[in-house]
């Protein structure tokens, strides 16, 4: 039976809570207690009216605070619910597997919610496709790495970095795309989806690009040594091919410091989009 679907909503601290709680609040900082208020007001009214959409249509879900997320098996889940922003949407996409992500903006007054499909005006087309067993679906590229032939365990949806994580210190590449070769020196190199293709690698100096292709940017360049330009657009079937040249260097996904990999001088980096592994997210039509 359709009702049977089982949803796991993942639900952010939002800046009061943070406040009164004692946690990093973010980009709260600046926001005076009147506005977190707001903000925070905002956020429960869109929880309640899509528990009470859930509930009105006997779809079973849970409900947990996105710390919680860590360790939690979504193995039983046929959707996982970001409630929040792009942090909780990015946040839950890291344990996404066969599950298909929905993601909901709860604060509408102030976050622009690039990655979510809906907020509080459309929470009803989101019951409207379960129970209709009619997913309007987008196949979401991600990037996966290997370092020296082996698959490491993360996936990235908008960007890997690869370089010094101090990011003001110097890193030192030699990067391959076929037959090109060049060796930076500079701040890193961010390899980015056509999702992130707008965020971090645009502010490095990326050039646009459509779906299906992947682009890579290195940073600031102090030295660039070869025939590889220092921003390109690849083929999503091509391979990058990065090698660190003194250590100290990381790969780092989504800007995540819990998913960090400390690279050793010389190691074989091979950056490109996983074809098995897309992202499955349910949008509005």
């Amino acid at each position: 039976m359709l009702n049977s679907k089982k949803i796991l909503i993942i639900e952010k601290f939002t800046g009061l809570e943070c406040v009164q709680n004692h946690l990093d609040n973010g980009d709260y900082g600046n926001v005076s207690l009147l506005e977190l208020e707001k903000f925070h007001n905002e956020h429960v009214t869109t929880r309640a009216v899509l528990q009470k959409l859930f509930e009105k249509s006997n779809l079973e879900y849970n409900l947990v605070k996105v710390d919680l997320i860590n360790g939690l098996s979504l193995e039983n889940y046929d959707f996982v619910v970001s409630l929040g922003g792009d942090g909780t949407f990015l946040e839950a996409a890291k344990h996404i597997t066969k599950q298909i992500l929905i993601g909901v903006n709860s604060e509408v007054d102030r976050s622009v919610g690039y990655l979510t499909s809906f907020n509080i005006s459309n929470l009803d087309e989101i019951t409207k496709q379960i129970l209709k067993q009619n997913i309007n679906l987008e196949n979401w590229e991600r990037i996966s790495v290997r370092i020296n032939g082996q698959n490491t365990s993360f996936l990235a949806l908008n960007e890997v970095f690869i370089g010094h994580p101090k990011i003001y210190k110097t890193s030192h590449l030699l990067v391959s795309a076929g037959e090109k070769k060049s060796y930076f020196s500079g701040n890193g190199l961010v390899v980015s989806t056509f999702k992130g293709s707008t965020a971090f690698y645009k502010s490095g100096g990326g050039q646009g690009f459509e779906a299906g292709n992947f682009g890579f940017a290195s940073l600031l360049n102090y030295r660039a040594v070869g025939n590889l330009e220092k921003d390109m657009v690849l083929d999503g079937n091509s391979v990058l091919q990065i090698s660190p040249k003194r250590l100290g260097q990381s790969i780092i996904f989504d800007g995540d410091e819990g998913r960090e990999i400390i690279l050793n001088q010389d190691d074989l980096v091979e950056v490109c989009l996983d074809a098995n592994n897309f992202l499955k997210v349910m949008i509005l039509v």
